[in-house]
């Protein structure tokens, strides 16, 4: 765990630093390029874990997939409102879907069969839902605050779950999963993601446009999520037999294995704060 957080450090400090040139330089191509690396090592670490099961899989969509999000950035930095709209992130999807299947067909009848199954999940569920960080920091004037608020749940959720479980652990939560998790730290993880996600609030932006009971269950949701999507990252791992989703921060269990929460509760994090916002 010591490990962990030395390496989480510069990594929060990294992601800040491009959050406040971005505000001060108003611009966001600092987080927007944290985010298209992130996710992109993500994805490639998913078709790895895959490969090394012996599936084959479309790693040509590692070069596809950051140009499409980079076309995105670029075509909503010209478009007024265009973030609010929730047909971008459907359009994004479909655009990805279909580059994937055209791309699966075509490369089937040159003698290749992937694991058409596994590539189209790993597609969804890493770029399809990590979209919505992207949405989620861009959501009006409090989108850097909402952004953090997730980050915050998501990083004291892990951190509570992990030191609650070492302290107080007895029952074990999914042991064919995940058999360090416990049903203790899950909990301790629960209640201090939870109340860091409900002092951030009060304490920030956020008070101007919610209320305590708006806190109270986003940041509830937020760490249940965070929590199963943990989960589900460590279910992946399993099923194709690795320790570590990747070599980069290896120490942390690779780049999916940071954001593994992030990625799950991202879309209710955003839904929460999009539907009870202002703006709409």
């Amino acid at each position: 765990m010591k490990t962990r957080v030395l390496i989480a450090m510069p990594l929060i400090l990294i992601l800040t630093a491009a959050l406040w040139l971005d505000h001060n330089f108003r611009t966001d191509i600092g987080f927007t390029s944290l985010f298209i690396i992130t996710i992109t090592i993500s994805l490639y670490e998913y078709f790895d874990m895959n490969r090394k099961r012996g599936n084959e899989m479309p790693f040509f969509l590692i070069y596809i997939v950051p140009v499409l999000f980079a076309s995105e950035w670029l075509f909503n930095t010209f478009r007024v409102g265009a973030f609010m709209k929730f047909g971008n992130a459907y359009e994004f999807g479909g655009a990805m879907l279909l580059i994937l299947t055209a791309s699966l067909i075509l490369f089937a009848r040159n003698g290749k069969k992937y694991d058409v199954f596994s590539a189209f999940f790993g597609v969804v569920y890493i770029c399809g839902l990590g979209f919505y960080i992207f949405k989620l920091r861009h959501l009006g004037n409090f989108g850097e605050y909402a952004f953090f608020m997730l980050i915050l749940v998501n990083k004291v959720t892990d951190s509570a779950a992990y030191f609650t479980g070492k302290l107080f652990g007895r029952h074990k939560l999914a042991p064919e999963i995940s058999p360090n998790k416990t049903v203790e730290g899950a909990v301790g993880g629960f209640i201090f993601g939870t109340a860091a996600g409900i002092a951030f609030g009060r304490l920030t932006l956020l008070s101007d446009y919610y209320g305590t009971v708006f806190f109270i269950a986003t940041a509830a949701i937020i760490s249940m999520t965070a929590q199963i999507g943990d989960l589900v990252e460590s279910a992946i791992k399993r099923l194709n037999g690795v320790k570590d989703s990747g070599a980069l921060f290896r120490e942390t269990g690779g780049m999916f294995d940071v954001i593994d929460g992030v990625i799950l509760s991202a879309p209710a994090g955003f839904f929460l704060f999009y539907y009870h916002s202002p703006l709409r």
